[in-house]
């Protein structure tokens, strides 16, 4: 039908992350939060978790500042 979707991603950003209902989303990926027990162990930027019901699997990303972040943008946007 019109409103069968399949592969559909919501990407969201919060700095309040307890007000989110996360039973919502099946997963998520998550980086530090100061106040959660989960993310404590999380060493620094780029380090995240990911979340998929009661597994949690940490690893390594790409981490990007504003400065290179800007870079790619305009070179995409030529």
């Amino acid at each position: 039908g019109l409103f069968n979707i399949s592969n559909l991603y919501i990407i969201a950003s919060t700095q309040k992350p307890e007000t989110v209902d996360h039973r919502k989303f099946k997963t998520c990926i998550v980086g530090r939060i100061e106040k959660h027990p989960a993310t404590k162990k999380l060493a620094d930027r780029g380090d995240m978790l990911l979340c998929y019901g009661s597994e949690k699997i940490q690893f390594q990303s790409a981490w990007l500042g504003a400065t290179e972040l800007k870079k790619i943008v305009a070179e995409v946007w030529q």
